[in-house]
């Protein structure tokens, strides 16, 4: 039998895939030259991870291979913790801080 978690955590995934790409797309069309392009590339990794995590449980969920469901929660858990930091890193960086990053993005619209 199919768990509605499972597919919630599947659906919940898919739409946290979906929505990090199209947020952060400026971020990811930004030149090479652009030094805010590593943390927003920080930021789109960090919401991707979550959202194939998140599908990998729901799958792992409903084969009922609960390694598996492990496997990516434990994956999920490292790759936040190391992304956060290098996040937090990059803004203390003079020029990356959020309010910097802000006018930055409102100068292009």
């Amino acid at each position: 039998m199919t768990s509605p978690l499972a597919v919630l955590a599947i659906a919940g995934g898919l739409a946290l895939l979906v929505w990090s790409v199209w947020s952060n797309a400026g971020d990811i069309r930004r030149p090479l030259s652009d030094p805010t392009k590593a943390l927003g590339l920080a930021r789109w990794l960090r919401t991707t991870i979550l959202g194939l995590a998140a599908v990998v449980i729901g799958v792992g969920w409903l084969w009922e291979s609960w390694a598996v469901v492990g496997l990516a929660l434990v994956i999920a858990g490292e790759e936040t913790l190391e992304t956060t930091s290098v996040i937090r890193a990059m803004e203390r960086y003079p020029g990356m801080a959020p309010e910097s990053v802000l006018r930055r993005r409102g100068a292009r619209r």
